[in-house]
């Protein structure tokens, strides 16, 4: 009894460990926002990064997008709360368009990004049927108040993967 409970214990840890690695999300490292101009589209086309899906087929579905350690933009950016982020979360096509997959929508308190909205734009597959891998890049814009001076400065960090 005492050496088979340790061989069944290191089974079980394995097997877990396992399992919790095949379900696990696929993500780009924590990037730092870029410092944008107002009305003017920042894009990430350069910085395609390939994921691989947990599921047999790529799906918009699974793909997502998460702003963390959010600022306030610069003191040159108007205090406004009519102010709108943008970032369109893309997957690239080598042979076409490439694909609107979700677009998230923040509102503003002041300089501060605020509440986000997801739209949702391909919920289905992203890649052909049985293809697991897609190719994400983000495009992003704010919107421009005539108070507004210079840049936003980087005022956030996102990442974005799919599951």
């Amino acid at each position: 009894m005492k050496k088979i409970l340790p061989k069944t214990l290191a089974t079980l840890f394995v097997v877990l460990a396992g399992v919790s690695l095949a379900y696990a999300a696929a993500q780009t490292e924590t990037r730092l926002g870029p410092d944008l101009t107002p009305e003017v589209v920042w894009s990430g086309k350069n910085q395609v990064t390939n994921l691989k899906s947990s599921a047999s087929t790529a799906t918009g579905n699974a793909t997502f997008l998460y702003m963390i350690e959010k600022q306030n933009m610069s003191v040159g950016m108007a205090n406004w709360n009519n102010r709108i982020l943008t970032i369109r979360l893309y997957e690239k096509d080598f042979l076409g368009s490439n694909d609107l997959v979700k677009v998230y929508t923040w509102d503003f308190l002041g300089r501060y990004p605020n509440d986000v909205q997801i739209d949702t734009r391909m919920p289905g597959n992203i890649e052909s049927k049985g293809d697991e891998q897609a190719e994400l890049f983000v495009e992003i814009d704010v919107t421009k108040n005539s108070e507004d001076r210079g840049t936003t400065g980087s005022f956030f960090k996102y990442y974005y993967g799919i599951n």
